[in-house]
């Protein structure tokens, strides 16, 4: 019996080969390690991030309610009453200020223009007409040496006045005669949304039952000789109540009774686009808008209703109480240069 022969050669690994494999997996346990530790930084990383974003974020809130709070409640407690020409009598008046302050400008129907260059402490009769108008709106610029009065109740004489201070307290007025009033017709008027761009270089006026007007330029020196119609709300008449203009007139804001909104125009009011205090479309009767100079800071109210305020142009609103949480018929407002009064 024959025995077979068996010659297997078995290869096993070299102790190079075992020094190879051990440092190829080190390095791949190695370059895991630093990838793992990575994505724990920046997870870490991102996670601060979003923490200091969130931070941040409450923080500019808290900063931004107190300036709202201050924007209504800064000396509060410190009001005093003033008499035009000593009129103990409640009037419906329209009022406007200068980017300072110290001057201000009052009328109201049936009675006179007043102006004031000390904060309300003596008051001048402005005599845009001699006998008592029914004055439905005034405004000044920022350094108090234009002005527009607006008689209403579309009267034969309800005319729209332009006034230019030479030297302080003498202003000359003119009216709009039929070549260069806001819609081309004498008289007949209801001019109750009225402002001047703080640097007095803008008028926009308002017709409540007509339209919406603008001036683009200057003649002779005197703003408000020359109109051109903007439509916010397309062809057609409405009873425009509140309009504002930021410091140089690029701004415009116009809201009318009845509306669902205001406008905006960004571009001297060639366009137009909506914006909504109560977050969506509304049907209110706007009745007072104003502003800081950079058009950022804005208030408005509705009648009867509440005040609103916006600190970015109108984009985000809210409902602020200065008297209570009650609807009350807000009739006029103005703002301090920087908003804070």
């Amino acid at each position: 019996m024959e025995h077979g022969t068996w010659n297997i050669k078995q290869k096993g690994f070299t102790l190079l080969e075992i020094i190879v494999a051990i440092a190829v997996l080190a390095f791949g346990i190695v370059l895991t390690y630093q990838a793992f530790s990575s994505i724990v930084v920046a997870s870490y990383n991102i996670s601060s991030r979003f923490t200091a974003a969130y931070l941040a974020q409450e923080g500019i809130e808290i900063i931004r309610n107190l300036r709202d709070n201050n924007f209504f409640n800064s000396n509060a407690a410190s009001w005093i009453e003033t008499q035009p020409f000593n009129e103990d009598t409640d009037k419906n008046w329209k009022v406007d200020s200068s980017s300072d302050g110290a001057c201000l400008v009052a009328s109201a129907p049936y009675d006179r223009v007043y102006i004031s260059f000390d904060s309300g402490e003596n008051w001048m009769n402005a005599h845009p007409v001699e006998d008592g108008e029914i004055w439905a709106g005034v405004a000044t610029n920022g350094n108090c040496n234009s002005f527009l009065a607006g008689a209403g109740g579309n009267a034969a004489n309800s005319y729209l006045h332009v006034g230019k201070a030479s030297s302080n307290p003498f202003i000359s007025w003119h009216y709009m005669s039929a070549e260069n009033v806001p819609g081309g017709t004498i008289g007949y008027g209801d001019w109750r949304a009225l402002d001047i761009s703080s640097d007095g270089n803008h008028f926009i006026a308002g017709d409540y039952g007509g339209r919406l007007y603008v001036t683009l330029n200057d003649i002779n020196g005197m703003r408000g000789d020359s109109w051109n119609e903007v439509r916010p709300s397309g062809d057609i008449d409405r009873p425009w109540t509140v309009v504002n203009s930021n410091f140089n007139g690029t701004q415009l804001i116009a809201g009318f009774s009845g509306g669902n909104s205001l406008y905006k125009s960004l571009d001297f009011g060639l366009n137009w686009s909506p914006i909504y205090p109560l977050g969506s479309p509304s049907i209110k009767s706007w009745s007072v808008l104003a502003s800081n100079d950079s058009g950022n800071r804005l208030i408005v109210g509705v009648a009867p209703g509440r005040l609103y305020i916006s600190s970015d142009s109108g984009a985000n609103w809210t409902e602020t109480k200065p008297v209570g949480d009650a609807n009350r018929s807000w009739s006029s407002l103005a703002s301090s240069a920087d908003g804070s009064r």
